[in-house]
């Protein structure tokens, strides 16, 4: 297949550089950053422009800065001790390798930030003459499935995008982002990291350390410091602005039309702009409306990426079941079963690592969605059920069962919105209640806070808060067992495993093997 990503007759590179500094100036800019954190943060721009106007000043001695500083922001002076735990933490930066830069020209603005950033800091290379690619996409839920046409086109194009001899520029902290930079790092290629947080906390991260174990391979960029107040909408949107600045080529995935990637893309292009390859924006999908935009208004400067010409057969881990499952009766909620309910998680399974988890994502691994059906399938194919002890009090893992039948799941289900997710999803298992108690599982203990002290201590991973009428949870009927629940020690006619409908039910069977009966709530399909 041809290579659909062309880069123009001409082109050289445009991206705009800062200009690193040298090493007794940055020491300068890292002092006054520290200074700064020990009076009291001040916002963006303010402290760029600080920092801009001390490397235009000429100070003979250490005294001189601070006392400059005290005059110019309205604080009391530091004490020598101060001072001297700023000259140690500036010391340690230098040794980590960290640089400053800043911008001699016009730095990259919009209407409100015209003054920042005037200072980047950063490890490992700073700059490179290869020509550097960013991807954009509009921010995208955090449950997203390895179908998604998006993810098709990102996972197909990488590769094709790898062949140009590219450096990457990303970023950490949104999906499209982290699965870039978990393609380069995998792959070895030139990456660039564009980071909303602060200096001090990339020196600290393990992410860090790999880049100075690798300086061929990753750099990394930030305008913000711990001396800064800076909102994280802001920063995430100084982010994007900078990366469309620092880059020469951006590959536009799916851009809404009033989101503010768009205004930054359009500004960039307005101004000073890049080379820009469009995917084709799906029929009648909002969240690429943005993409239409930019290709009418910059007609000279962007090419369409027909989707077609980068998508070609995904490769599928290979389903290994078969489709056999039974409707679910009413009478299958008798007290002689517990069941475990499973739900979706967003991000990584527990201990795996996160960007094993973004390749699996790109890789187009079935269960990569996280769904509350992938979780279960997950389960039947470890042969386990894991305790988790992130919502018990104390640190002991358990397993949570409910005598609730998924039948009459309603009367339990809510919806809750600080997590945007329901509190129980028709996914699970069904376990024979003699079974789980003769292995330990008990019922909760429904009492207020202030009672906890009079539960015995190997009881207490039974308890649950509950004070009326803010804090009511009796309805779930919740009861625990210690560790983790092997499905290995369910005997026939002991369990089973239900999912809400039978469509759901077939792609089950099809992508695992149970010895278990799988039984479908409902028999319509969906």
């Amino acid at each position: 297949m041809d290579n659909p990503f062309v880069i123009p007759e001409g082109f050289h590179p445009s991206h705009e550089n800062p200009v690193v500094l040298p090493e007794d100036q940055a020491r300068l800019l890292f002092f006054v950053n520290a200074l700064l954190g020990v009076a009291s943060p001040m916002d963006g721009p303010a402290a760029h422009q600080l920092m801009r106007e001390c490397l235009d000043a000429s100070f003979t001695s250490t005294e001189d800065l601070v006392e400059w500083l005290s005059v110019r922001i309205p604080v009391q002076k530091p004490s020598r001790r101060a001072v001297d735990r700023c000259i140690e933490s500036t010391d340690r930066l230098l040794e980590r390798g960290a640089w400053a830069a800043e911008y001699k020209g016009v730095p990259p603005f919009d209407a409100c930030r015209p003054s920042c950033p005037r200072c980047m800091f950063g490890f490992g290379p700073p700059s490179k003459d290869q020509p550097r690619l960013g991807v954009f996409n509009s921010r995208k839920s955090r449950l997203v499935s390895p179908d998604e046409p998006w993810i098709s086109a990102l996972r197909f194009s990488l590769p094709l995008l790898r062949a140009l001899r590219l450096m990457f520029v990303s970023s950490t902290g949104t999906l499209t982002c982290d699965l870039v930079a978990a393609y380069a790092r995998k792959m070895q290629a030139p990456l660039l990291l564009v980071q909303p947080f602060p200096l001090e906390e990339l020196a600290g991260i393990t992410d860090s350390a790999e880049i100075l174990q690798n300086p061929d391979f990753c750099s990394v960029f930030t305008c913000f410091t711990r001396a800064m107040r800076c909102s994280k909408r802001s920063r995430m949107s100084c982010r994007d602005r900078l990366m469309a600045s620092l880059t020469d080529i951006h590959w536009i995935l799916e851009i809404r039309s009033r989101g503010s990637l768009v205004d930054i893309l359009s500004t960039q292009q307005e101004s000073s702009p890049r080379v820009q390859w469009i995917l084709e924006p799906c029929h009648g999908r909002d969240s690429a409306r943005g993409n239409q935009l930019l290709l009418n208004r910059f007609p000279r400067s962007t090419t369409l990426i027909p989707y077609r010409s980068i998508i070609h057969n995904n490769p599928r881990s290979a389903f290994s079941g078969r489709p056999s499952f039974s409707i679910l009766e009413c009478s299958a909620g008798r007290d002689e079963f517990l069941y475990h309910y499973t739900r979706s998680c967003p991000g990584a399974w527990p201990g795996q690592e996160h960007d094993e988890y973004l390749l699996s994502l790109l890789n187009g691994d079935p269960l990569s969605a996280h769904t509350a059906l992938d979780t279960l399938a997950r389960i039947i194919r470890e042969g386990r059920i894991r305790g988790s002890h992130r919502l018990v009090r104390g640190v002991q893992p358990v397993v949570s069962w409910t005598s609730v039948s998924p039948v009459f799941l309603s009367s339990i289900r809510q919806w809750n919105r600080p997590l945007m997710r329901w509190t129980f999803e028709p996914y699970g298992i069904a376990v024979s209640r003699k079974l789980l108690r003769k292995q330990g599982a008990m019922p909760s203990i429904y009492i207020k806070d202030a009672l906890l002290a009079r539960i015995p201590a190997g009881d207490r991973f039974r308890f649950q808060r509950h004070e009326s009428p803010g804090c009511r949870w009796k309805q779930e009927k919740e009861w625990r067992l210690r560790g983790d629940f092997l499905l290995g020690d369910i005997s026939e006619g002991e369990g089973f495993v239900f999912v809400p409908n039978s469509e759901e039910a077939e792609g089950l069977c099809r992508r695992v093997i149970t010895a278990l009966p799988v039984l479908a709530i409902s028999a319509n399909r969906k």
